[in-house]
C-alpha cells in the first residue's frame, strides 16, 4: 500500500490533470470534477497503509438564515514523516478567491484548529479540509484554490444559507 511519501510522489499525475483544466473546449466543471476524485483517488489509496492519515471535519450546522454562523473542527492525525500544510476552505469568497486558514500543526502527526465562520449571503457553499505539500506562507495558489494540483482534499462539508 502506498504511503504518503508516496502520495506525493504522484502529484505529477495531478500535474497532468491540471494541464487538462486548462484545456477550453471542455467545460470547466468537468476539469473540477476530474481533480477532485484523482485526488480522492489517491488519499483512499493510502487510507489502508501502515501509515494511514485520519482526518475528522465537522460543523456545529450544516444549514440556516443568512447570516450563518458555523463553527468548524478539524482535526488530521498522519505519519510523522509528513512535511506538508493542511488547510480549510470556507467555500465562501473574498474577492473572487475562495476565503481559506491555515489548520494549526500541533505536534509531529497532528493538525487540529477550530474556527467560527460567517455566512453572510444566501448560497449553497462547500468547505473543503486539504492536505497540501506546498508551503501556503509561500506558495498562495495554494490558499487560493482548492483544487490545486497541490492540494488534496480529505473531507468536504456542504452549508446551505437561506
Amino acid at each position: 500500500m502506498p504511503s504518503i511519501a508516496s502520495i506525493f510522489l504522484l502529484q505529477s499525475t495531478l500535474a497532468l490533470l491540471s494541464l487538462v483544466q486548462a484545456n477550453p473546449v471542455l467545460p470547466q466543471s468537468l476539469h473540477d470534477q476530474a481533480i477532485v476524485l484523482a485526488q480522492k483517488a489517491i488519499v483512499q489509496a493510502s487510507a489502508t497503509s501502515s501509515d494511514d492519515i485520519s482526518a475528522s471535519f465537522s460543523a456545529d450546522t450544516l444549514s440556516g438564515t443568512a447570516p450563518l454562523t458555523v463553527n468548524f473542527s478539524e482535526l488530521i492525525n498522519m505519519p510523522s514523516d509528513f512535511s506538508g500544510s493542511a488547510i480549510v476552505f470556507f467555500g465562501d469568497t473574498a474577492k473572487g478567491l475562495p476565503t481559506s486558514d491555515v489548520v494549526t500543526k500541533v505536534s509531529v502527526t497532528r493538525f487540529q484548529e477550530n474556527w467560527s465562520y460567517v455566512y453572510r449571503t444566501p448560497g449553497e457553499y462547500d468547505a473543503y479540509l486539504v492536505l497540501t505539500s506546498a508551503d501556503p506562507a509561500t506558495d498562495l495558489s495554494v490558499r487560493e484554490n482548492p483544487l490545486s494540483y497541490k492540494n488534496f482534499i480529505l473531507q468536504t462539508l456542504h452549508i446551505s444559507v437561506h
